[in-house]
């Protein structure tokens, strides 16, 4: 198995409280769910694979994921799931005497039985609701919704009427369960709404990844799923294969829009944590003069950088100025070229 396909995983009942990691390490620790690869960890952090790779080492180091000569095998006693590693150790150690090979389950095997187990439940709570509830008045419904239980409560997640979901919130029974079947199966975006209001709901990691993938999400719930990500959170969702196209759209808007009103700290950590990468996202939008003083006081050393920075119509003369004096700049004819042919280029350089 080549290093991208390594599927990556947590150890059980992390305790952070003693580990020091920095920004970086802490937020790929967060995007490790068991069932992405490295190269999936590429795309989501928009981190370079020597980054990811590096970071991987380093918490694998602490003892915060399995190594990757060990993954845990799937087991389904409780019990055994608290000492995955003693359990692997144990399927290997001793004589057997039927000379069987015993094969261990790897993350992602792991992570397709509880998919294809979760479709199944899917598909039945929708098959209950379209057999017993479907064929009732919406109003019946409604009503019902407020004190159904179990799986009827669950069935009624998917109901297509916004005012039968609206009910669902008002159930005392009604909990996160329900929350995420509805953020990934309503279709109504008024229905939707209902999770602006219930903040406990909306931080659920699982509640936003379906609210990503569905399309009737609202740009006022976005607005709200979304008011604490930093620029590159943001810029991560928009090249991540895992949101609709339609939600990417929205959520651009909204990086441009938190753009414009960040700090310059801020603004130009987006440009240097993604090479420049985000400024085609970025066209037209001015850098204020904190971001232009962070670009012009950082000492470059990725060349792909500056090659992004030259080719953006925004870029100011200033910055230009800095980069065209920069060693690696002046080591490439072609990034000089790309600098004096920007229409911002300072008149001094081209004397």
């Amino acid at each position: 198995m080549s290093s991208m396909d390594w599927i990556p995983k947590t150890k059980p009942h992390l305790d952070l409280n003693d580990v020091d990691l920095s920004e970086e390490e802490g937020y790929v620790l967060s995007r490790i769910d068991g069932c992405s690869t490295v190269q999936d960890l590429k795309h989501v952090t928009g981190l370079s694979l020597e980054s990811i790779e590096t970071v991987l080492a380093r918490l694998e180091q602490a003892q915060l994921i399995f190594p990757r000569s060990r993954r845990p095998a799937c087991h389904t006693a409780s019990d055994k799931r608290d000492f995955p590693e003693q359990q692997d150790d144990a399927l290997h150690s001793g004589p057997s005497s039927d000379h069987t090979q015993i094969e261990q389950v790897d993350g992602r095997d792991e992570q397709e039985a509880d998919r294809s187990e979760g479709e199944v439940q899917s598909r039945n709570y929708r098959m209950l609701f379209e057999t017993k509830f479907h064929p009732l008045e919406n109003e019946e419904r409604e009503k019902l919704a407020h004190s159904v239980t179990g799986s009827d409560l669950c069935a009624l997640c998917y109901d297509p009427d916004a005012e039968v979901i609206k009910a669902l919130f008002e159930n005392s029974q009604f909990g996160l369960t329900q929350a995420r079947l509805i953020a990934a199966h309503h279709r109504n975006p008024v229905g939707l709404d209902k999770l602006a209001y219930h903040l406990n709901f909306l931080q659920d990691e699982a509640v936003q990844r379906f609210l990503l993938r569905n399309i009737q999400t609202s740009t006022f719930l976005l607005d709200r799923m979304t008011v604490r990500k930093s620029l590159l959170q943001l810029y991560q969702l928009i090249v991540s294969g895992d949101v609709a196209e339609k939600i990417k759209r929205q959520i651009h808007q909204l990086l441009r829009r938190k753009f414009q009103n960040s700090s310059g700290d801020e603004a130009a950590a987006l440009i240097f944590k993604t090479e420049g990468r985000c400024l085609t996202m970025l066209t037209g939008i001015p850098l204020n003069g904190k971001t232009i003083a962070r670009l012009c006081g950082h000492t470059y050393t990725s060349l792909f950088l500056i090659q992004n920075l030259a080719r953006w119509p925004t870029t100011p003369p200033k910055v230009l100025h800095y980069l065209f004096r920069q060693p690696i700049a002046n080591r490439s004819v072609q990034v000089r070229n790309l600098i004096l042919q920007h229409p911002n280029c300072p008149s001094q350089l081209k004397s």
